[in-house]
Order: structure tokens, then sequence, then C-alpha cells
């Protein structure tokens, strides 16, 4: 039978990493929250500015303005690659990941462009 001493360690090395872990989840919890305020206070702007856009589209030619007209031929194209900064959201990557490389391995661009935006997918973007 061990220690009655070094049980008592274990049991308090545990409590102390559940109270550690409790704490981080406040942390995220807090953070995850003002993200979403953020997100809904910006809202009504994005609408306005749907709203300004497509009544824009409407009332001009198509003709007379360049950025409204559709290319003939697309010569090349641009990927926006946004990923996390940190960790703890591995499941988002990697699902972000395997729905683009089934994207190339599907449409199969000629010539095409990263633009990469977080840390995680300058490492994994790397590779290609």
């Amino acid at each position: 039978m061990e220690n009655p001493r070094l049980i008592q360690k274990r049991v308090k090395s545990a409590r102390n990493i559940g109270k550690i872990t409790k704490a981080l989840e406040m942390v995220s919890a807090a953070r995850v929250q003002r993200a979403q305020d953020k997100a809904t206070s910006a809202k009504p702007y994005a609408t306005k500015i749907y709203e300004l856009v497509q009544s824009f589209g409407q009332k001009a030619d198509a003709q007379e303005v360049p950025l409204l007209r559709r290319p003939e031929k697309v010569v090349n194209q641009l990927f926006i690659v946004m990923t996390t900064n940190r960790g703890l959201a591995g499941s988002l990557n990697t699902n972000l990941f395997r729905f683009f490389a089934g994207f190339l391995e599907k449409e199969k661009p000629k010539n095409f462009l990263f633009v990469n935006v977080g840390k995680k997918a300058g490492i994994s973007l790397s590779i290609w």
C-alpha cells in the first residue's frame, strides 16, 4: 500500500487542477460572451451596408461600372483562408483544411493564390 501522504498529495493535486480548469473555463466564457456582444452590436451596420450595396447594384448599369461586370474568363483565383491563432480549436482548423483540400481536388484551379489569416493557416498551408 502506498504512503498516505502521497495519496493526499495526489488528491490535492487533482483538486488544484480542477480549480485551474474551472478558472480557464470562466475566462474563455467571458471572452466568448464579449465576442458575441461585439458581433451582435455590429449587425445593424452590416445590414445597412448590405442594403446600400444592393440598392447601388440595382440602380447602376453593369456595363458602366467595371466592378459589377462578370469577367468573361477567370484567369487567377484568390483564396482567403482564415484560421485561429491559438489552440483549443483543433477540430475547427482540421475541418477547414479538409474542406479546402476537397474543394481544390474537385475544382482543380489552374492559377490560384492563397492569403493566410491566422497562425495555423501559415503552418498548414505551407505544404501545398
